[in-house]
């Protein structure tokens, strides 16, 4: 699913359960990371190379992740000061970034591996179990779902902090 935003409906639900200690715009932003490797590929008409290549494995993956936190830690402030105007201000530890951008990175591998041959989950492997599971439409309407469900989750979260007066 490059470029799209069906990533993120999945990766905002995980949030939305574990706020507490996945940092959300980590979790979710991570996505658009791993989805460089296309965009190279289609931008530079790069033909030896993949569009889903290694980065589109849990290996390449956590690479993204790690890369992703060393851009994302130094300006975690100003995006949690836009998510505190949100309503939904939560902790920058480093751990919290950490994981949530391996999570997030990582269930982007997951999602792609369903829908596209291509992709090798467990590079170098070409093994991949999960491709096929899902068919594009049923991908695109769990992740919407996911994306919905995780807005309404958010929504009653900020009502009952609203309601004890925090």
């Amino acid at each position: 699913m490059p470029f799209t935003p069906y990533h993120f409906g999945p990766n905002g639900l995980l949030g939305s359960f574990f706020f507490r200690w996945l940092n959300l715009p980590a979790l979710v932003l991570v996505n658009v990371a791993v989805d460089l490797e296309s965009l190279t590929v289609i931008i530079f008409n790069i033909r030896k190379y993949p569009e889903h290549g290694f980065f589109h494995s849990f290996a390449g993956a956590t690479v993204i992740a790690l890369l992703f936190c060393l851009v994302y830690v130094p300006v975690k402030k100003p995006i949690n000061d836009l998510m505190g105007f949100m309503g939904l201000k939560q902790s920058n530890t480093l751990s919290s970034i950490v994981l949530a951008s391996v999570l997030g990175a990582w269930m982007h591998v997951l999602l792609d591996s369903c829908l596209y041959r291509d992709i090798m989950p467990f590079f170098p492997s070409d093994y991949n179990p999960m491709y096929g599971l899902m068919t594009p439409p049923e991908m695109r309407f769990f992740c919407i779902a996911a994306g919905g469900l995780a807005v309404v989750v958010f929504v009653v979260r900020g009502v009952l902090k609203k309601n004890r007066g925090a």
